[in-house]
């Protein structure tokens, strides 16, 4: 099935906001009365230069069905979300057990088994919180690990 839908302006190009969004789903729950639509099974989101696959993708729109929240669940393998971020910039890849998007707030939560690259650059550890306005990564303290870091000087930065 295929659903054009509205959930990841803010994590792509600014000349890939006006752009569809593309949902490819082995089966879907729609439901416009409470906001909340389930995508399950081989879940492919295209817009423009950003994507994602998932095994499931919770959203949840407020009344004026903007999306508060997007949720993808990695089971079978990791999330993985990638997006070119600028013009000549190389490609951000985030891979993760779960990808939690708060459009409007700017934020993207990366949580269990997290690893985000771009070029020669990574991070990697259990939580990595990414504030999309502010360019600021956050890697708190966790019990399930430690944070990695791993920095190229030759290549431009993940916050690029």
């Amino acid at each position: 099935m295929v659903v054009v839908y509205s959930i990841l302006p803010v994590f792509c190009l600014a000349l890939d906001n006006d752009k569809p969004v593309y949902i490819i789903a082995d089966s879907f729950v729609y439901n416009h009365k409470t906001g909340v639509h389930v995508f399950d099974g081989h879940v492919k989101v295209d817009q423009g230069d950003a994507h994602l696959i998932a095994d499931r993708l919770v959203t949840k729109r407020d009344g004026k069905q903007k999306i508060q929240e997007a949720i993808a669940y990695g089971v079978s393998r990791l999330a993985h979300y990638w997006t070119t971020p600028q013009v000549d910039v190389m490609p951000l890849h985030a891979k993760a057990k779960v990808i939690r998007f708060y459009p409007h707030r700017s934020l993207v939560i990366l949580e269990r088994d997290v690893l985000v690259t771009q070029a020669g650059n990574s991070f990697k550890g259990p939580i990595i919180i990414y504030n999309i306005k502010n360019q600021v990564i956050t890697v708190p303290h966790s019990q399930r690990g430690h944070a990695t870091i791993v920095y190229d000087p030759e290549t431009q930065s993940l916050s690029s």
